[in-house]
């Protein structure tokens, strides 16, 4: 019962509820808020680096699109890759098969 209690003291009651949802709500607007300030730091930072130095700024991972991260890896490593998952799940297996026996 005790425990009960606590709970709806937390929570607060039936007309407390509008007023935590308000609050959660100006919650994530200025989480979004924040979040757009940091982006046009972000690109201030960038567009700075750019006139300062004469070079491009640097392109995070998460600016590309899926595309260009393709492009980043060639055909060739993207075999490799999968080739060396294959041989490791081979050797695991063969591994496996000497101690079941």
């Amino acid at each position: 019962m005790k425990y009960r209690m606590e709970l709806s003291s937390a929570h607060g009651s039936k007309k407390g509820d509008s007023s935590t949802s308000s609050l959660v709500e100006e919650d994530i607007k200025r989480e979004k808020l924040d979040m757009t300030i940091r982006t046009n730091r972000i690109i201030e930072e960038r567009s700075h680096i750019e006139e300062q130095y004469g070079v491009k700024p640097i392109v995070l991972w998460e600016d590309l699109n899926i595309k260009d991260k393709v492009k980043l890896f060639g055909y060739w490593s993207l075999i490799s890759i999968i080739a060396n998952v294959l041989q490791l799940f081979g050797s695991l297996s063969n591994i496996m098969s000497v101690y079941s026996t």
